[in-house]
């Protein structure tokens, strides 16, 4: 669906992008520039918990009200938080825009802060909270992070801990929530068949702009020097886990670690599922998934297996990565092709697009698709080659027993 980006700035310092487009399903999205970047030990998850908060009630509408204007509207809502930012969406006929975008910033401007309200949904975090507790995709996740980043927010969980989850006060949420809320430190987005949407904005927008956080990031100093780590943690299966550093946002390897993922689950002789599961039978799936940061990159592959085939998967999936090394240029040119056509693909999806957006807001990347269809198509054996020697030789090994 072919989409015209519209970019500006609304009163009070408001940011809005309008991915202009013919569909008449309209999304919402409002990104406020914090996230558990911006907190402490001390506070760890009061982000995450805030989040959840908001959609509890405000100074019109109490939780239930919410839910039932959604309803009536037919439309839907969602909330995360992430590393940079929290989001709130809300999603529906184009008729009812106004309507949602009216109960979206009545959301985030009104908070009623309701204290049997945040009762309530501290049991709920709590309980999402114990979920990823027993989650051991999720548990081998975190330590990864957690010894890689060590002393850094980047180590610490998105929900915090169980004891901040217990502790947070309405004084605590109501601080940090007139700290970061400002006018001038949210995006507000909107997909769709819509003319003007900053006039029904600012309508209804009545967030001051504020001061801006002087928070004081430092950049983490990544350890991996191939170690490894067991728990006895995992009910039944074996789960194991390997952690490489890759590149930051914008980096010039970005493109040729993206073309290493591709190949590692998807190659044609190089490929992780065919060598561990197919040739071997030593697993049921395996994957790799490269997540990029504006400080570093982390690319995860992660595969359960018997425990008695621990150290032959982890020999496998060097052997694989070793392959880069005498890497064909048949090889490059199938996985070039497929991570372009992928890469077009989602390009045409609106939600992408967006994604690209918010990126060059947020972390000032001014990279065009066209750019890194480019940069893809120039990646070569020597780059493959080069990138696989100074990211892939260095990784992080953390192994989930049964706990008998």
């Amino acid at each position: 669906m072919k989409s015209e980006v519209i970019k500006k700035t609304l009163l009070n310092g408001l940011r809005l992008i309008h991915i202009k487009n013919k569909s008449n399903n309209i999304i919402i999205k409002a990104t406020i520039k914090v996230g558990s970047q911006n907190e402490t030990e001390e506070n760890s998850g009061i982000t995450h918990f805030l989040e959840h908060v908001l959609w509890q009630g405000t100074k019109t509408k109490n939780a239930e009200e919410i839910r039932s204007n959604l309803k009536d509207m037919n439309a839907n809502f969602n909330a995360f938080t992430s590393f940079k930012t929290t989001n709130h969406f809300v999603s529906g006929p184009r008729r009812n825009y106004e309507k949602m975008l009216k109960l979206i910033l009545d959301v985030i401007q009104n908070p009623a802060f309701d204290l049997k309200e945040i009762e309530r949904e501290r049991n709920v975090i709590l309980d999402e909270y114990n979920r990823k507790s027993d989650d051991i995709y999720q548990i081998l996740t975190d330590t990864i992070y957690q010894f890689i980043f060590k002393n850094h927010a980047l180590g610490r969980s998105k929900i915090g801990t169980e004891e901040n989850i217990k502790s947070f006060t309405s004084e605590q949420l109501i601080d940090y929530y007139n700290k970061y809320y400002v006018s001038n430190n949210i995006i507000i987005s909107v997909i769709g068949n819509i003319n003007n949407p900053e006039e029904v904005i600012e309508k209804y927008l009545t967030l001051e702009s504020g001061a801006l956080a002087e928070d004081k990031f430092i950049d983490p100093e990544p350890i991996i020097n191939n170690e490894k780590i067991i728990l006895n943690k995992s009910n039944l299966a074996t789960h194991l886990g390997l952690a490489f550093l890759t590149s930051k946002k914008g980096h010039k390897d970005t493109a040729g670690i993206n073309i290493i993922d591709y190949l590692l689950d998807f190659g044609k002789n190089i490929n992780l599922c065919n060598a561990v599961r197919q040739k071997q039978g030593l697993t049921y799936n395996i994957t790799a998934y490269n997540t990029i940061y504006s400080e570093v990159g982390v690319l995860i592959i992660k595969t359960t297996t018997p425990p008695d085939k621990v150290d032959i998967v982890i020999n496998t999936i060097i052997s694989e990565i070793k392959k880069l090394d005498e890497i064909t240029n048949q090889e490059l040119n199938f996985a070039k092709r497929k991570t372009i056509t992928n890469l077009k693909k989602s390009g045409r999806w609106p939600i992408f697009l967006l994604e690209k957006e918010l990126d060059k807001e947020l972390f000032n990347v001014e990279e065009t698709t066209e750019e890194e269809i480019e940069k893809i198509k120039s990646v070569t054996k020597e780059d493959i080659k080069r990138i696989a020697k100074e990211y892939f030789n260095n990784y992080l090994i953390v192994i989930i027993k049964p706990k008998s």
